[in-house]
C-alpha cells in the first residue's frame, strides 16, 4: 500500500483463486486502530478458460482431483477406446487389463489412484467387463468380484475406498459394492437382492450413494445399511464430504435435486 495523501492510498490487492464471487469494499486499517471503508468497490467474477486436453476427437474427460489431474478415455472405436490420465499437458494411456480390448477411467483421488472398467465388446454391450484400479507404481490391476465375471469401479475417495458394482456367480443382477483394502463388500439390501444396483459416488467418510433399478436412489455408510433416500427417488449421482447428495429424477422431463441432512 502506498500513501499518496490524506485522502488517497494506492493499494495492490491479491485475490485468491478460491475467493467467493461477488462484490467487495475496500477497508483501510491504520496502526492506531482507526479504520474506514473506502468508496471504491470491486467485483470478483468467474474467469472460465476452456483448455483442449489434446486427447483428440472422440475423447471424454470424466474425473478430476484437486491437483488438476484429469482422467477419461479416448479413441474413435468404442471397442478399442482406452483410458487416459492428463497431467500438466501430458497424456498417459493407462492401457487395458490382460485379455481386454477397451478401458474407461471414471474417477481419480488425491493420491492419483484411478478407477474405471476394462472389457471386450463395448461399454454398452460388453462381452467381458472387469473394474480396475490404476496407480503409477502398479499400473492397472483388476478389482475382485462377488463371484461373477462383471465388476465396475465407478468412484474412489482419498482413502482408496472404491464404489461400483459387481455380479455374483451366475452373473445375475449386479449389486452395489464397495472395495476397501482390496476386499469387496456387497452393500445392497437383501430386500433388493434380485434387482440391479449401482454405487455411483463415495465421499471421504466412506458414504456411498447410487441407485437400485426400481426402488430408486440409496445411501449407505460403513455403520448404516442401505437406505432409500427420503424425497425424490431416481438416480443419486454425487455425495460430498458433508453428506449432501445430488442426483436427478428421470420421470417426465427430468429434474435435478439436492438432499442434505435436515434439508
Amino acid at each position: 500500500t502506498t500513501f499518496v495523501s490524506a485522502t488517497e492510498l494506492v493499494a495492490n490487492i491479491t485475490i485468491g483463486a478460491d475467493a467467493r464471487l461477488g462484490s467487495y469494499s475496500v477497508r483501510v486499517d491504520v496502526p492506531d486502530g482507526r479504520s474506514a471503508v473506502g468508496s471504491q468497490s470491486f467485483t470478483v467474477n468467474a474467469n472460465i478458460e476452456t483448455v483442449d486436453l489434446g486427447a483428440g476427437d472422440n475423447s471424454t474427460a470424466r474425473g478430476i482431483n484437486n491437483q488438476g489431474q484429469i482422467v477419461g478415455e479416448r479413441g474413435a472405436n468404442l471397442a478399442t477406446v482406452q483410458a487416459f490420465l492428463w497431467e500438466n499437458g501430458t497424456i498417459t494411456n493407462l492401457g487395458v487389463l490382460p485379455g481386454m480390448t477397451f478401458s474407461y477411467a471414471f474417477d481419480i483421488n488425491a493420491s492419483g489412484q484411478v478407477v474405471g472398467v476394462s472389457g471386450t465388446g463395448t461399454l454398452d454391450s460388453p462381452l467381458q467387463q472387469r473394474g480396475f484400479v490404476w496407480t503409477a507404481a502398479a499400473g492397472m490391476v483388476a478389482l475382485s468380484s462377488l463371484g461373477g465375471s462383471v465388476s465396475f469401479g465407478r468412484a474412489i475417495n482419498d482413502q482408496g475406498d472404491i464404489a461400483g458394482y459387481s455380479t455374483a456367480a451366475g452373473n445375475a443382477a449386479g449389486h452395489a459394492v464397495v472395495w476397501r483394502n482390496g476386499v469387496i463388500t456387497d452393500i445392497q439390501s437383501a430386500a433388493y437382492a434380485d434387482m440391479e444396483g449401482r454405487g455411483f459416488a463415495i465421499n471421504n467418510g466412506g458414504e456411498v450413494v447410487g441407485h437400485v433399478y426400481g426402488p430408486g436412489s440409496f445411501r449407505w455408510t460403513p455403520t448404516t445399511p442401505m437406505q432409500l433416500l427420503v424425497g425424490p427417488g431416481g438416480l443419486a449421482q454425487g455425495v460430498n464430504n458433508a453428506g449432501c447428495i445430488t442426483g436427478f429424477v428421470t420421470s417426465g422431463d427430468g429434474q435435478g435435486w439436492r438432499q442434505c441432512a435436515g434439508v
